[in-house]
């Protein structure tokens, strides 16, 4: 059972972009209202296709309270308004670079915005999601004289990054970062990483979900080997050619399923590299958390592909992995450095492969569909782990423990 208070306590979450696009704050949103928490989400939607991913999420709780700013006409006054103070900032950081109010605009076109709807909360805790919405929060919880907090769903600094944002997100990391009260971090090693640069303890919370329930897919035999991998869009840096030149070698029946939003000259590309029947690959549009869920599990094996191109890739643990684990798939990852540590302590979830090595995938593929029993074996124990150790379950009550810890 989750601790609940005895005085309501309003919580305000806030992202600079989509709650579509970042399940981990809906999560919390239903780990808090579940805890008798009253909850405030501040968001912005600038993509017309995740309309309806947004109002469905938000249709699932009607006692949550929200403020959302749709920018998604390239008309929109707020795009045209708040995209020329954006690029104003920019240009006058050349020349004024310790000014806060500079990297707060750079980092987010809409702080102004934002930052007036969270005051207007009168929320008793704010929790920034994103470097992008830190400021706000923080300045928020300053002009309402209550704590604030930040989840690092990622190591932000250590993203790919063009010069003029990662300055302004390490200033304003910096600059608030040592003031916060409430400190979570998606993976261990993220949250390592900023106790190195901060000394401030971070909870690690996973990117896990609720418990699945599950029906083991019977072993490959007549069938094809299903491999599935999914992202919210498909592009460079994802280990989608590592996948396709692996394949290439392999021989037997396969399919390889890819989900996610992906540009004509990226499929376009991918198409090109194929050597195999190109009717073993399948392309499948985004879909909302409930539907991936459900497709997921029709599957084999789960391709968690990183290739490690920066140092939050290497150390970050993406929801992608988990999902498979949660889904009852057998898990080949590649071996960045935080798959490594989770894969060394789970060893039986499935298989690692070198980046450096795509030959390594092509084996462990090739091994499945030789010997259909290991991969029965590797789906089983997934589906165990997905109920006993990596499920929203658990984790949130982390997540509950570390704010009682502060209220």
């Amino acid at each position: 059972m989750l601790s609940k208070k005895s005085k309501i306590t309003t919580i305000c979450l806030i992202t600079p972009g989509h709650i579509s696009t970042d399940p981990r704050l809906m999560k919390e949103v239903n780990a808090l209202l579940e805890s008798g928490f009253k909850v405030h989400v501040i968001f912005t939607q600038y993509m017309d296709y995740l309309l309806k991913d947004d109002d469905l999420l938000l249709s699932k709780y009607p006692q949550l309270t929200y403020d959302a700013l749709r920018w998604v006409k390239k008309n929109n006054k707020y795009r045209i308004s708040h995209g020329i103070v954006q690029k104003f900032f920019k240009g006058v950081a050349k020349v004024f670079t310790n000014k806060t109010t500079i990297h707060k605009f750079i980092l987010n076109r809409h702080y102004l915005w934002q930052y007036k709807k969270a005051v207007e909360a009168k929320a008793d805790l704010y929790i920034a999601h994103n470097s992008g919405a830190l400021a706000i929060a923080a300045d928020a919880a300053k002009k309402n004289d209550v704590p604030f907090g930040f989840d690092a769903e990622d190591f932000h600094r250590g993203e790919n990054l063009l010069i003029t944002e990662r300055k302004s997100l390490i200033y304003i990391e910096d600059h608030y970062l040592p003031m916060a009260n409430h400190l979570t971090a998606a993976s261990e090693l993220i949250a390592e990483a900023y106790e190195k640069i901060y000394h401030k303890k971070f909870t690690t919370v996973l990117n896990v979900f609720p418990k699945q329930e599950l029906s083991i897919k019977a072993a490959i035999g007549s069938r094809p080997l299903e491999l599935f991998w999914f992202s919210q869009t498909i592009g460079n840096n994802r280990g989608i050619e590592n996948i396709i030149n692996a394949l290439n070698d392999l021989q037997g029946d396969f399919k390889l399923h890819l989900l996610g939003d992906v540009s004509y000259e990226y499929k376009n590309h991918i198409n090109a590299l194929i050597k195999f029947d190109p009717r073993y690959l399948v392309w499948h549009k985004p879909v909302n958390q409930d539907n991936l869920f459900k497709i997921c599990k029709r599957y084999d094996i789960g391709l968690a592909t990183e290739t490690g191109f920066c140092i939050n890739n290497n150390i970050a643990l993406s929801n992608k992995i988990f999902t498979y684990i949660q889904c009852g798939l057998a898990v080949i990852a590649s071996d960045t450095l935080a798959q490594t540590k989770l894969y060394m302590s789970y060893p039986d979830m499935g298989d690692l492969y070198q980046n450096d090595n795509i030959r390594s995938l092509t084996k462990i593929i090739h091994d499945y569909q030789l010997f259909p029993e290991r991969l029965i074996k590797a789906k089983q124990y997934c589906s165990l782990l997905g109920n006993t150790h990596f499920n929203w379950e658990i984790e949130k009550i982390k997540f509950i423990n570390a704010l009682n810890n502060i209220i």
